[in-house]
């Protein structure tokens, strides 16, 4: 079951199933998010809420939501400074809600900045990239680094060359390792840890 999200008195709400929204009082201009959506969209132009719009109290404004009603998650959101960056609200991220940052590492030192965990600013944007896509290329093609190159960590995939010349191919057996845990991963920490990551080579 799809779980939406949904702007209400300056303040995302969510997740929750479609049929609760209007304790939020949806409306046709409401801004709503679920996950495969690119964007934050008005109610009006998803059809799968069209049927909670029909009622004669789709449009009310209820001043409290009724109980047993309240939230899994909330965040206050700065609607004004939100429109100029992206062209919308930042998306939710149903498996991470609380936009998940990686707290782990820094860039400080030889060897965070080699292996590092911090992102780039810009992490709460997707980046297009597939952890899909990564995943198979680190399993099946990973002793040449192709999915370094895939992440545009250049760097890294000459570093993961050299070592599969280095170790006679067994380097593949760690890629390998690498591809399933990349199939694992969320989206937003397989953008966090190989794309947005300053880190020269980042593995696991």
């Amino acid at each position: 079951m799809k779980e939406w999200y949904i702007i209400y008195n300056g303040t995302q709400q969510g997740p929750m199933p479609a049929d609760q929204l209007v304790n939020f009082g949806l409306n046709p201009a409401s801004m709503v998010w679920t996950a495969g959506m690119a964007e934050w969209r008005p109610a009006s132009t998803c059809a799968e809420l069209a049927i909670y719009l029909a009622g004669p109290a789709a449009g009310a404004q209820p001043t409290t939501p009724p109980p047993g009603a309240s939230p899994r998650y909330e965040e206050n959101i700065d609607l004004g400074a939100q429109q100029p960056q992206g062209g919308g609200y930042r998306q939710p991220d149903p498996n991470n809600p609380g936009n998940w940052a990686n707290p782990n590492g820094g860039n400080s030192g030889f060897i965070n900045g080699l292996f590092g965990t911090t992102p780039d600013p810009g992490y709460d944007r997707w980046s297009g990239k597939s952890k899909i896509v990564a995943g198979l290329f680190a399993i099946f093609l990973g002793y040449l680094g192709v999915q370094y190159f895939y992440c545009d960590k250049v760097m890294a995939g000459f570093i993961s060359i050299l070592l599969s010349l280095i170790t006679c191919g067994a380097w593949s057996v760690v890629t390998l390792i690498q591809g399933i845990y990349m199939l694992t991963m969320t989206d937003r920490q397989f953008d966090d840890k190989y794309v947005y990551n300053h880190a020269t080579f980042p593995l696991f």
